[in-house]
């Protein structure tokens, strides 16, 4: 399955990193904020002119993210079927 951009991910489904397009101090910026490959996550609020909110399934944290960097971050779908 092809990745799509987190900003893109529909609500309340699970997603696995697979990628962080992005570099320098974006690139960590995101680390920091929790993002990192093979991470599962979840985009638990959307709403339009707001920043995304996701979820980490499982360790109970969340963060808001613009929608501008979530772009930077590539996901694809995540069955448990598949691990």
């Amino acid at each position: 399955m092809n990745a799509i951009s987190l900003c893109l991910a529909p609500l309340g489904k699970k997603y696995q990193i697979v990628e962080l397009r992005a570099e320098g101090r974006l690139q960590e910026r995101l680390r920091g904020m929790g993002f990192g490959r093979g991470r599962l996550v979840e985009v638990v609020m959307d709403r339009k002119g707001k920043p995304l909110v996701v979820g980490f399934p499982g360790s109970g944290q969340r963060v808001a993210c613009a929608r501008e960097v979530a772009e930077h971050v590539m996901v694809r779908k995540w069955s448990e079927e598949a691990q």
